[in-house]
Parts: C-alpha cells; sequence; structure tokens
C-alpha cells in the first residue's frame, strides 16, 4: 500500500566549532626532543603554586594545635622536624612496579614486548609505595594515615599541613588541592551566538573505540552506527517513518575518541601479500610482531566518507591509531583519508588564520568549543594512567576490564579537575613531549565537558567548584547542580569503547544532559558482568586435582617455574621479571578470551559429588599444593583459504611443571576436570568472549548460520572443537590428549614441529566416561571465595 502523505524534508542544526591550539607542536625543525624533562615539572609547579596556596591560605590561616599556629613554608628543604607548618609542591610516587628505563636497558636477552601493567601498586608489599613532596629544592617523604584517606598521583601540585616526626617524615594532618580553574561563560568565544535569544536544541554525539580491523567482524555494527547518523532508522522514541524530525537530525557534531583502529588482526611480517591474512597462533605471553595492514584505515576512511556530507566529525587520535604515541598526539594526518579528506579545511594563505573543516583530524588531548561550551578530552590514556597508582577496592576482583573501577575511573576525572592538571603522571609515566616554556596540559580555564573516551562503560556525574574533592567519596550518581550556584559546573562524561558495548552517547547541547544510544548486536552488560564473576570465582575439586583461578598469591611460585629454560622451550615462552608476571597474572585472570587455572593437590577432606558449594580453606592452594596450569585460550579460525565460514576455537594449554609430580595422574585428570567445566559452562565462556569482542560476536553468528542454529542469546554460542598443539618430540603429551579424543588434523607437523589435535565432540556424556575410566571421582564446583 503506497500512501500520497509528502513528508517535509530534514535538516540537520548547524554546528557552531571552535577547536583550539592548546596542544598542537610546533612544526618541522622547531621541534626538538633533546632537552630535559624535569622543566615540565617546574613549569607546572610555578604555573599552579599560587592557586594552591591561596587555597591553603583560607584553610589554614589562624589554625593552631595546642597553641602553636601553623606557619607557611616556601620551600621543602626548610622544614623543620617537631614545628607545626604547611608547604607546597609536586607529589611524586615511587612504586615497586612503575616501569623504570635502567631496568628496560638491562634486558638484552627480551625478545618479547611486556604486557601492559594493571597497577603500578605491589599487592603483596604495599609498604614499599614512598609518597614525596618535591619543589626545586628537593624532596619530603609524606607519612600519616591522611594519605590513605586521599589517593594521589605523580604530578599533582598540593599543599600538604602537618609536621616532621623524628624519621624525617612530614606527617600529613590535611591536604589541599588547587580545586577548578575559572571558566568561561559560554559564547565567550563567539558573542553572535550569544546574542540569539532561541536555544539550538541540538545535541553533540560522542563515540571512542571503534576498533576497526578491516574483518567482517566490524560491519554489523559500523552499518547500524552509519545508519543512525544518517537518519536512516528513525527516531527511536516516536518510531520510524510518522512524520517526526529524526533525532539524528539534532546531531550537530559527532566527536571520535580515539582508538578507531583495532590491535586484534595482524599480518604475517613475513608475508609477501599473496597469501590470505591470518590472525597469528596464540602464544602464552602475546603475539608476535605484525607488519602494516592498510585494510582497518581503508575502513575507517570509507566510514568517514559516508557520513561527512551529512555531519561534521572531529577526530582525535588514540594509542591505536596511526599517530605519534606520546602525548599530545597530533591529529592523524589527511593522506590517511583519501575519501574523506575532500572535507577537510584547505591549506590557510600566508599570513591567515587557518579555519576549521567539516573533517577536523585534532589532537589528543584536545580543548575546543561545541555550541558554545568549552570541551576538554582525551582518548583515555591519562585515566587508565592515573588508576595504576591508585588502589580502589574491587569487591569481585575483575579489575578495569569489568564494571568494577567505572566509579573510580569518574573520581579520577574529577581529581584531574581539581588538580587543574589533566595529564599529571606525563611525562613520568605516560610518553610525552618535553615542554620547555609551557605545560599545557595544566588547565587554565575549566571546561564545561570533560571526557575520556576507551573506557570499560559509560558513565556520568556533574561537580561543582565548591564541593570538597572526592576522590574517595561517595557515588556520583547526582543530579545537576541548582542553576542558582554561580560557580564552575563541570559535566563529566567516560565515554565507552563502541567495540565493546555499541553504546553511542549523546550530550544535549542546552541543558548537558545526557543519553546512550545501544546497539543491538553487542551482549546485555548484566549478563557480562554474571558471567565474568562465575567464571572467576569457581574452583574444581575432585579427588585427584584441585583447579583454581590463578591468583596473585600463585604469582612467586609460577614465576620460580618459568625461570626452567626446559619450561620455556615446552611453553615458547620468554623469561619475566616478577612484577611482569604480576601484569600477565591479572591479564589471564580478566580477559575474556583467557580462561586459566592453577592445579593444585586435592584438598586434605575427599569431596564427593553432592553439589557443595562450601568455600575451600586459604591453605589448600597454598604454593607448596601447587603442581602445574591449565588454560583454555579463545580465538577465531577464518579456515586456511577464508573460504569458510569462521570459528571459534578453545586452544588448550597444560603444565605439570616440576618433574617430581609428573607422571602421577595429575595431567590427566586437571584436564579431563576442565573438560566437564567447559562442558558445562560453554555458553558462558562464549557469551562473555562473544559480548565484549566484535569480531567474535561476527564469527559466533556466521558459525550459528552455517550450522543452522539459533546463534545468540545465553546458551547459543558453542565452540566448533577444543584445539591443542604440541611438539613432535612431546611423546606423552601426545598421547594423554590423543586418549581423550582429540585427533590429529594432519599427518605431519607444522612449520614450527607442532601437531594440532583437535576434538569436536563435547558432549558430557564421553568426558564423564573419561572421568569414571582415569579413577577420578566426586567432581564438584566449589565457590572460590579468595580475592585475586
Amino acid at each position: 500500500m503506497h500512501s500520497d502523505q509528502e513528508y517535509p524534508p530534514v535538516y540537520r542544526q548547524p554546528s557552531h566549532y571552535n577547536p583550539l591550539d592548546t596542544f598542537k607542536l610546533p612544526s618541522g625543525q622547531e621541534r626538538h626532543y633533546q632537552q630535559q624533562y624535569g622543566d615540565m615539572y617546574f613549569l607546572r609547579l610555578a604555573k599552579l603554586k599560587p592557586a594552591v596556596e591561596k587555597v591553603a591560605v583560607e584553610a589554614w590561616e589562624g589554625f593552631s594545635i595546642a597553641g602553636e599556629r601553623a606557619r607557611r613554608v616556601d620551600r621543602v628543604l626548610d622544614v623543620r622536624q617537631g614545628e607545626l607548618c604547611w608547604v607546597a609542591g609536586t607529589i611524586y610516587m615511587d612504586m615497586p612496579l612503575k616501569p623504570n628505563i635502567l631496568d628496560d636497558l638491562t634486558k638484552e636477552n627480551f625478545t618479547l614486548a611486556p604486557p601492559p601493567r594493571r597497577t603500578y601498586l605491589d599487592p603483596a608489599h604495599p609498604e614499599l609505595t614512598q609518597v614525596m613532596l618535591e619543589d626545586e629544592s628537593g624532596r619530603l617523604r609524606l607519612t600519616g594515615s591522611m594519605l590513605q584517606s586521599t589517593q594521589l598521583a605523580t604530578g599533582a601540585i598540593i599543599a600538604v599541613l602537618g609536621t616532621e616526626n623524628a624519621n624525617g617524615d612530614f606527617e600529613a594532618i590535611d591536604i589541599k588541592v588547587p580545586d577548578l580553574a575559572p571558566q568561561p561563560r559560554r559564547w565567550e568565544q563567539d558573542t553572535t551566538q550569544a546574542s540569539q535569544k532561541t536555544p539550538a536544541k541540538g545535541k553533540i554525539a560522542f563515540v571512542s573505540g571503534l576498533g576497526i580491523t578491516g574483518t567482517s567482524g566490524d560491519t554489523i555494527a559500523l552499518d547500524l552506527l552509519t545508519d543512525y547518523l544518517l537518519g536512516y532508522m528513525g527516531s527511536p522514541s516516536s518510531g520510524d517513518n510518522d512524520g517526526t524530525t529524526s533525532d539524528a537530525s539534532k546531531i550537530t557534531r559527532l566527536i571520535v575518541a580515539g582508538n578507531s583502529i583495532g590491535t586484534s588482526m595482524t599480518v604475517d611480517a613475513n608475508d609477501n601479500g599473496a597469501g590470505p591474512k591470518k590472525k597469528n597462533a596464540p602464544k602464552k605471553y602475546g603475539y608476535d610482531a605484525s607488519a602494516y595492514n592498510a585494510s582497518p584505515i581503508t575502513e575507517l576512511d570509507s566510514f568517514l566518507a559516508e557520513i561527512l556530507p551529512s555531519i561534521p566529525v572531529t577526530l582525535m587520535p588514540g594509542a591505536s591509531d596511526p599517530a605519534n604515541f606520546s602525548l599530545p598526539q597530533q591529529g592523524i594526518h589527511r593522506a590517511m583519508f583519501p575519501q574523506a579528506r575532500a572535507y577537510c579545511a584547505p591549506p590557510p594563505a600566508g599570513g591567515q588564520a587557518p579555519e576549521p573543516g567539516w573533517f577536523d583530524s585534532v589532537t589528543n588531548p584536545w580543548e575546543g568549543d561545541v555550541e558554545g561550551w568549552r570541551l576538554w578530552g582525551s582518548s583515555g590514556q591519562n585515566v587508565d594512567d592515573v588508576l595504576r597508582y591508585l588502589d580502589f577496592a574491587d569487591e569481585y576482583g575483575t579489575g578495569d576490564s569489568a564494571n568494577g573501577d567505572a566509579e573510580a575511573r569518574m573520581k579520577i576525572m574529577e581529581a584531574m579537575l581539581r588538580w587543574r592538571c589533566a595529564v599529571p603522571t606525563a611525562p613520568d609515566t605516560i610518553w610525552s613531549y618535553p615542554f620547555q616554556t609551557d605545560d599545557p596540559f595544566v588547565m587554565q580555564s575549566c571546561p564545561h565537558i570533560f571526557f575520556a573516551g576507551n573506557q570499560p562503560q559509560f558513565k556520568t556525574a556533574v561537580i561543582e567548584g565548591d564541593s570538597p574533592l572526592r576522590l574517595n567519596g561517595g557515588d556520583t550518581e547526582m543530579a545537576d547542580a541548582d542553576e542558582d550556584k554561580s560557580g564552575p559546573r563541570v559535566r563529566l562524561l567516560s565515554i565507552p569503547s563502541f567495540s565493546k558495548t555499541g553504546e553511542l552517547v549523546l550530550v544535549d547541547a542546552e541543558t548537558l544532559e545526557v543519553e546512550v544510544v545501544k546497539f543491538g548486536t553487542f551482549a546485555d552488560p548484566v549478563h557480562q558482568r554474571t558471567y565474568t564473576y562465575m567464571l572467576t570465582r569457581l574452583a574444581i575439586s575432585t579427588s585427584t586435582v584441585l583447579l583454581v583461578p590463578y591468583s596473585k598469591w600463585h604469582v612467586p611460585r609460577y614465576h620460580e617455574w618459568m625461570k626452567d629454560e626446559e619450561i620455556q622451550q615446552a611453553t615458547a615462552s620468554e623469561p619475566l621479571t616478577l612484577e611482569e608476571e604480576y601484569a600477565m597474572q591479572q591479564s589471564w585472570r580478566q580477559d575474556p578470551d583467557k580462561l586459566t587455572f592453577i592445579i593444585c593437590l586435592p584438598t586434605a577432606s575427599s569431596h564427593q559429588d553432592t553439589g557443595s558449594s562450601t568455600p575451600l580453606r586459604p591453605e589448600d592452594d597454598s604454593p607448596e599444593r601447587m603442581v602445574g596450569d591449565i588454560n583454555l585460550f579463545l580465538r577465531i579460525d577464518d579456515g586456511e583459504e577464508g573460504a569458510s565460514a569462521p570459528q571459534i576455537i578453545g586452544e588448550i594449554e597444560l603444565m605439570i611443571a616440576e618433574k617430581q609430580n609428573q607422571r602421577k595422574g595429575f595431567g590427566r585428570a586437571a584436564l579431563l576436570a576442565f573438560l566437564r567445566y567447559i562442558v558445562d559452562h560453554e555458553a558462558a565462556i562464549l557469551s562473555e568472549f562473544v559480548g565484549r569482542d566484535a569480531a567474535a560476536a561476527a564469527a559466533a553468528a556466521a558459525l550459528a548460520l552455517s550450522k543452522g542454529a539459533a546463534g545468540s542469546g545465553a546458551g547459543g554460542w558453542r565452540f566448533s572443537c577444543l584445539s591443542v598443539k604440541i611438539g613432535q618430540a612431546n611423546v606423552r603429551s601426545l598421547a594423554l590428549f590423543e586418549s581423550v579424543l582429540f585427533r590429529k588434523i594432519a599427518d605431519e607437523p607444522n612449520y614450527f614441529g607442532e601437531f594440532e589435535l583437535r576434538r569436536t565432540d563435547l558432549g558430557r556424556e564421553g568426558v564423564d566416561e573419561a572421568l569414571g575410566r582415569a579413577g577420578v571421582r566426586g567432581y564438584t564446583i566449589l565457590e572460590y571465595g579468595r580475592k585475586s
């Protein structure tokens, strides 16, 4: 049935845009890297010391204890023992797991890049962390309970009230920070718009972490985002094709906050281009080095070229994008976008200031005015790095790969604003250009919107200038501040990674109210939290072995095992330092494509198959009871020639570390118990993996279609097979896996001298029969109560 109704054309609201060159580096020969980095901290202190001293004077003037009045001290070395005083300076934190260039230089034989650290704190020795206050005269160590209630990071400028004790340490009584910088009025840079009385009723869109890899896994999510931005989906609130204005037409500008290029797919550096592009084989400690792959940037260019005729775009680089790695990252060069660069501004004529184009490739961090509001944002590296300094308790031990640290990230963003320094840890633990005359990371003015991209989940809050620093305070889910208050008010935005959450953030250009548009191809985050909790809080008990989640107290013993050259050769592993081993433990515990258990001796009491959920005792998995580990690595296999449907394969690795524990049946018992666990929890394992990886989601959907299965929802995902790779000389391991129905996929070993064996029968009945034949009794799932 055709309708004769005519619909009026829909026009997008115009964008009022004024980018600032705060983070633009000198070009050509004017850019130098020979100078020292220490000048940045002195510049920062010189800028912020007057501001923090003003706050301190207002708070502590006339303050006294037992009749002794606190006096101001100009330099940290002028502090006198036993005298009540206050002094301003720069925080420096000496932490055991912080990167150290001297340590890096000694690793001449360390050929594999170290894993990224989740924290600079040593969980086993928190007392090793030292907090110091420094200025141009020297350093002063800070102590006291005040440090436990006020989290700090290197590079923050503070004022401290206290006394020096007999040990030469300064016991802090109170701490003050500069607080929010002066905030410009809206439209301060555009008096023409300020004179207009009619609101524009537009929206600013934010997205980050597109994670484009150049594979079919990107297609569905990007197509949905493109259709929404171009208005093809109609209005979600009013229904399609009803004559109302589409929500998309209200979007005045799209801001892409970094990591538009993904890192999951690689190309072999030795490939001549003739062979198919494949994902490198998994290794216990990361992936092989790869060469440049043009597919992701080509797909990003096509995406931008499709939406740019309709909507202006501000593109920021991120850690995985083709731009300089040190902050501030300069904009991705227009030469990378042969299609989209037509929308860039032409080069300015001699002596004229450059005008922003419809497509603006900017720096990271970036500052500018959009719809009259001052925006300051980053691609998230600053928040990620400060989080490594702090000790926010995580109830479930899931860390920053899940949802437990979302509130912590909000508190960190608030702290940065109150410190008036948005990248405090540069240049200490974030690579930075060595500025000599100015520190651009110091915030001269307070933004109206402060955002960070590539965060694990969306969160927002509004903060005010007259509120106390809440870095360890209450929840940030608050209502907007009263309109009557004249102090600065800032909207904080944690922009989630689109490739993991499918979320686009919209900010109302008049009220700064926030809404989230979520695209339906991504898993429900409630289910993701459930799966993450379940998979990291369960242990497996049998009459022969106990399997427990790999936790931080297992690391020292595991580290000793991995020093053995024979084990290194058998596992294709490189030796790691202890701190790198701690970082790797966090990765294997938290990443959705990995599942790791430590194999221990059986518990003292013989558990029967009664479904008991009694928590284990701490001594049940003590270091002396550890015998090895077993891992599951999830990967996507596109087939040898790329013609077959993608498959999700679980690759198993098994190690019984010490010779005195080998040939005792521990390996067989652990393997069979692990297989039973995988069979019982297949849906949960794969839902976690599929829900947080777009390529995995596409592969799972393709596999389901090829088999005629449901392919979606909890319980819809299935492994194509389980796999193991074993060196041809390892006869005992080959015999073990073949005895439990793993079969070689080729008669000859591969290029690396390994046989790959696969098992496609994942039925529970066959696994239970094998458990019985091996004499492994009492398979029981227990609650693992210890936190990682």
